[in-house]
C-alpha cells in the first residue's frame, strides 16, 4: 500500500523512542524488524537508509532515517509535551553504557 507507514528497527537500537512517539499518537504502522549485519546492508535497505541503520520511517516516497526528525513532526495535540519527554526518553529509559547514573537516594 502507497500510504502505509512502515517503521524499520531493531529491539536493540535506538527505536525505542520512534516506537513510543508512534504509540503515543496512535497512528497505525507496519513494524519490520530488521537484524544487524547483512540484512541492514542488504541492497534492498539500503535503497530505504543508505547508511545501513535503524530506526527508519518510509511513508509512501518520504523516508526518515533520524530519531529526532522522526519524532518532530508529529500531528498530535499532546505534541510539545510528547517532545519534551521523548528526548529524556534514551535518558530515563537506561543506557547500558551509561553506568554513571545520578543516585536518587
Amino acid at each position: 500500500m502507497a500510504d502505509e507507514l512502515v517503521f524499520y528497527t531493531n529491539p536493540q537500537s535506538r527505536g525505542l523512542t520512534t516506537h513510543w512517539m508512534l504509540e503515543e499518537i496512535g497512528c497505525p504502522y507496519r513494524m519490520e524488524i530488521k537484524a544487524y549485519g547483512p540484512e541492514m546492508k542488504s541492497p534492498e535497505y539500503l535503497a530505504i537508509n543508505p547508511m545501513g541503520k535503524v530506526p527508519a520511517i518510509r511513508h509512501g516516497d518520504t523516508v526518515v532515517t533520524e530519531t529526532g526528525a522522526a519524532i518532530s513532526p508529529t500531528p498530535s495535540p499532546r505534541r510539545s509535551s510528547h517532545r519534551r519527554w521523548a528526548s529524556a526518553a534514551p535518558i530515563t529509559g537506561g543506557c547500558s553504557s551509561c553506568r554513571a547514573a545520578p543516585s536518587r537516594r
